[in-house]
C-alpha cells in the first residue's frame, strides 16, 4: 500500500508540475479556451439530454395504459419523447401565457419527472437496452453507410455547439425564445409576425436558454430530433424491407446537403419530419387493428395536434392522415375523424388561445388576418400570385413532376426550390414501378398504405408551389420526407430482392450512390471548412471571430452598436431583419417583412408622418443595409416588391435628410441617428 500511495503522489507532483511549466503562451491561452469549449459542450448537452430524459418520462407516463410493445424499442422511445417534449411545450405556452416564462417551468417539469420516477427508470433501461443491443454482424455495404452516417451527423453536431449563425435563427427561431426570457413571458410582439405562430419547439429553445444562459443548446435539440427521426425510420424499414435498405435510405438522407444543414441549425423542420415519421408508426399500429385501436388512434392525432403546433407546414401531414384513416376503415370514417380531430385539436388549443389573445386570431396571421396584418402583407410574406403558374418558359410544366425538378434543379440558395436534396432522395420511390413484384406481401400492403398520403402531400405541394413565390421551396414539404423515404427505401428493397445475373442491378445503384456522395461531398467540405468551427472548438479562435465569419458583416454592425449606441437606445432595422445579437441593454425592432418604410405609406401616411411616428415610438437610431447587386437590402427589394416599389422609392429623398451618420462599414451597413440628436 506504502508503495502505491507513493506512486499517486508522485503521478500527482509530476502532473501539476509538467502543466506549471507548461502554463506559458499560447499553449496557456488555447488551453483555456479549450477547456472553456468543453465545459460549455457539456453544458449544452447536458441540458438537452435532461429535457429529452425528462420528455420521455412524462411521454411514457402518458402512455402507461396504453400497450406499445406493437412499436419497435426505439419507435416506443422517440414517441414517447415527442409526447412528453409536446406536453412540456403546452405547459411552457400557459405558463408563459401566465407571465411565468421562467425557471419556474423548469421546477414544474423536474417535479413531474421526479413523481413519475419509475416511468424514467423504466425509459433509461430502454435506451440503454437499445444502445447496447449490437445486432447481427453487418455487411461491407451497411459498415460503408454506417461511417459515412457518423461522420456526417458528428460533423453537423459540431456546428450544432457552435454559436448560433443560421439565417431564420437569427431572423426568429432564437429571437422568440430570447424576447420570452427576457421578459419572463409571452406576450404580444407586434414587430415580428412570427411571434403569433405557434412555437412547441421555439419554447423549449427558451427553456434550454433558461438553463444554459445562451442559445447554443436550441441547435443541438435540433439535432437530436434529427437523429430520432433517422432512428424511427430505420427502424420502420428494418421492420419492412431489411437492414441494408435502412442503412442505405438513411444514408441518402443525411446525404441531402441542405438537410444535413439543417441539423447544424437551431430550426424547427427537422423537429416537424420526426413527429411526421412518428405519426406514420403510430398509424400503421393503429391499421394493423387489436383490442386498443382507438388508443392509437388517440395519440396519432395528439401527435398530429403537436405538429401543427410546430410549424403550419404541417398541413398536409393533417390532410394526409384523414385520407389515411378514412381509406383503411371508410365505415367508422366519421367517428375516427372525430377522435382523431378531438385529441388534435387539444394538443394545438393552447397556441390557437395563444393567438386569439394576443394577435385575435387563433391561426394568425393566416385566414384572419389579425394585429398589424393586411391582405397586402399576406400576399408579401406568403409571395402569392407569383408561383410556377404564373411563370413563363418552361417553369409551369414543372409543376406536375416537381420531385423530379426539385432534384434537378433543387440547388441551395437559388430560387424556386432552395433545397439540395441530393439525386435519389426525391426518386427512389420510383423505384416501385420497376421491383414491385419482387416485395413480399407485408411490404406491398406498406406501400399500399402509404402512397395515398404520399399523394395528397404531393398535391398539395403541387398546389402550393404553382400560387406562391416560396411553395416551391423543398424546406416547406420536409414533413412529408418521411413518406417519401419510406417508400424510397421499399424501392431499393426491391432491387435487393431482384436475380444478381446477369445485372446486379443492385450493385449498380450502390455505385451511383458512392458517386453522388464523392460528387457532393464537396459542398459539405466547403462548408465545414469554411465555418472555421474545427478551429472556435480546439479554442484557436473566440466566439467573435467565429460570428464575424458565419454572420458576417451583420455581426460586425452589432458589435459597433454595442460600442457606438448608448444603454437604452431604441434601434430601427431597416432592411434587415436579424436581431438575435442586438447588444443587451438596447431595443432592435427588425424589419419583419422588409416593409417598415412601404407598409405605412400604403395605409395612407405621408413619408413625413411615418418619420415623425418613428420619433415619437421612441426611436433613436437606424441600421440600414443595402449592398446593390446582392440578395436582401434596400435595392433589392425595391425591384422585388413591385406593390411597394413606388414607396420605397421615396425612401432616399424623405430619409437622408433627417438623419446623420454615427458609423458604416463602408460596405452595407450603416448606423444613423436623428440630426438634432447628432448634434
Amino acid at each position: 500500500m506504502r508503495r502505491k500511495l507513493f506512486i499517486v503522489v508522485g503521478v500527482m507532483i509530476l502532473f501539476t508540475l509538467y502543466f506549471w511549466g507548461h502554463n506559458i503562451e499560447p499553449g496557456r491561452t488555447a488551453l483555456i479556451r479549450g477547456l472553456m469549449s468543453f465545459l460549455r459542450i457539456a453544458l449544452d448537452m447536458g441540458a438537452v439530454l435532461l429535457l429529452l430524459a425528462c420528455g420521455g418520462t412524462l411521454g411514457r407516463f402518458a402512455l402507461h395504459r396504453l400497450d406499445i410493445t406493437p412499436l419497435a424499442i426505439v419507435e416506443r422511445l422517440v414517441v414517447e419523447v415527442l409526447l412528453g417534449l409536446g406536453l412540456i411545450s403546452l405547459t411552457a405556452c400557459v405558463l408563459g401565457l401566465l407571465g411565468l416564462f421562467n425557471a419556474v417551468i423548469w421546477g414544474v417539469v423536474l417535479l413531474a419527472t421526479a413523481f413519475c420516477y419509475r416511468y424514467l427508470k423504466a425509459w433509461l433501461g430502454d435506451v440503454r437496452a437499445f444502445a447496447t443491443n449490437r445486432g447481427a454482424r453487418l455487411t461491407i455495404w451497411e459498415m460503408f453507410c454506417r461511417v459515412i452516417i457518423i461522420v456526417l451527423m458528428a460533423s453537423a453536431l459540431m456546428i450544432a455547439l457552435a454559436p448560433p449563425t443560421g439565417w431564420d435563427t437569427l431572423y426568429y427561431h432564437l429571437v422568440i425564445p430570447q424576447r420570452y426570457v427576457q421578459t419572463g413571458a409571452i406576450g404580444q410582439h407586434t414587430d415580428l409576425h412570427f411571434f403569433g405562430f405557434p412555437q412547441n419547439m421555439e419554447v423549449l429553445y427558451g427553456l434550454l436558454m433558461i438553463a444554459t444562459g445562451a442559445g447554443r443548446a436550441a441547435a443541438v435539440l435540433h439535432w437530436m430530433m434529427g437523429l430520432m427521426n433517422f432512428l424511427v425510420i430505420g427502424s420502420l424499414v428494418q421492420r419492412y424491407a431489411s437492414r441494408s435498405a435502412a442503412y442505405t435510405i438513411t444514408l441518402v438522407m443525411v446525404g441531402s446537403y441542405n438537410l444535413w444543414l439543417l441539423l447544424g441549425w437551431a430550426y424547427i423542420d427537422v423537429a416537424l419530419m420526426t413527429y411526421s415519421a412518428a405519426i406514420v408508426c403510430v398509424l400503421l399500429v393503429w391499421r394493423a387493428g387489436g383490442d386498443q385501436q382507438m388508443g392509437w388512434l388517440m395519440l396519432a392525432g395528439g401527435l398530429g395536434g403537436l405538429a401543427a403546433g410546430v410549424k403550419y407546414t404541417a398541413a398536409p401531414l393533417i390532410l394526409a392522415m384523414i385520407v389515411f384513416v378514412v381509406l383503411n376503415n371508410p365505415r367508422a370514417a366519421l367517428r375516427n375523424l372525430f377522435i382523431l380531430g378531438i385529441f388534435g385539436a387539444v394538443a394545438f388549443v393552447p397556441w390557437a388561445a395563444k393567438g386569439l389573445l394576443l394577435y385575435h386570431n387563433p391561426l394568425y396571421p393566416y385566414l384572419f388576418g389579425g394585429v398589424s396584418w393586411d391582405a397586402v402583407r399576406g400576399m408579401n410574406f406568403s409571395a402569392g400570385g407569383s408561383g410556377l403558374l404564373y411563370e413563363t418558359g418552361l417553369l409551369p410544366l414543372q409543376i406536375p413532376v416537381l420531385p423530379l425538378t426539385a432534384t434537378i434543379f433543387g440547388v441551395d440558395k437559388r430560387s424556386p426550390y432552395s433545397f439540395t436534396t441530393g439525386p435519389f432522395l426525391l426518386m427512389l420511390p420510383f423505384l416501385l414501378w420497376a421491383g414491385w413484384s419482387y416485395l413480399r406481401a407485408e411490404t406491398q400492403s406498406l406501400v399500399r398504405a402509404l402512397l395515398p398520403m404520399a399523394i395528397v402531400c404531393l398535391a398539395y405541394w403541387m398546389l402550393l408551389a404553382s400560387l406562391s413565390g416560396i411553395g416551391s421551396q423543398t424546406r416547406l414539404m420536409l414533413v412529408a420526407l418521411p413518406i417519401a423515404a419510406i417508400l424510397g427505401a421499399m424501392g431499393y428493397h426491391s432491387l435487393e430482392q431482384m436475380p444478381s445475373k446477369p445485372l446486379n442491378i443492385l450493385f449498380i445503384v450502390q455505385a451511383a450512390i458512392v458517386m453522388g456522395l464523392l460528387l457532393g461531398g464537396f459542398d459539405y467540405l466547403t462548408h465545414f471548412a469554411s465555418s472555421n468551427v474545427l478551429a472556435y472548438h480546439a479554442g484557436v479562435i473566440d466566439e467573435d471571430t467565429y460570428l464575424e465569419y458565419n454572420v458576417g458583416l451583420l455581426y460586425q454592425a452589432m458589435e459597433a452598436m454595442e460600442e457606438t449606441v448608448p444603454q437604452g437606445s431604441y434601434v430601427k432595422f431597416l432592411w434587415e431583419g436579424k436581431s438575435y445579437y442586438c447588444p443587451q441593454g438596447i431595443t432592435c425592432e427588425p424589419d419583419k417583412l422588409f416593409d417598415a418604410w412601404a407598409w405605412p405609406i400604403q395605409q395612407g401616411k405621408s413619408p413625413q408622418e411615418v418619420l415623425e411616428q418613428w420619433r415619437a415610438d421612441g426611436v433613436t437610431h437606424f441600421l440600414f443595409y443595402d449592398i446593390p447587386g446582392l440578395p436582401d437590402g434596400y435595392t433589392f427589394w425595391l425591384n422585388i416588391h413591385p406593390f411597394f416599389y413606388e414607396q420605397n422609392e421615396l425612401f432616399p429623398d424623405y430619409f437622408f435628410d433627417t438623419v446623420e451618420e454615427v458609423w458604416s462599414d463602408g460596405v452595407g451597413y450603416t448606423l444613423y441617428t436623428w440630426q438634432d440628436e447628432q448634434n
